[in-house]
């Protein structure tokens, strides 16, 4: 994985199988990523679909990770993911 986003796959890839959900601050995914989210994370709720098209690069973090967004509450700035089945 390389990007932009690839931070967040190696973050997430890091946690133990014990670990079956994990809420993030979009604070903390910006410190993640080494800069801020687009603005479009902070407002459409479509940014966060669990989608690994090619216009989609950081669904394809996640998911290949073996993660899937579970929630996202936008205006309180966070997003919770679970481990993909």
């Amino acid at each position: 994985m390389t990007g932009k986003y690839a931070p967040l796959y190696e973050w997430l890839k890091g946690r133990g199988a014990a670990v079956q959900a994990i809420a993030l601050a979009f604070d903390e995914l910006d410190r993640l990523l080494g800069g801020a989210l687009p603005r479009s994370a902070r407002i459409r709720r479509g940014w966060w679909a669990n989608s690994a098209s090619g216009h989609s690069p950081q669904a394809g973090a996640w998911l290949q990770a073996g993660w899937r967004v579970a929630r996202v509450e936008r205006e309180g700035g966070w997003v919770r993911f679970e481990r993909a089945a």
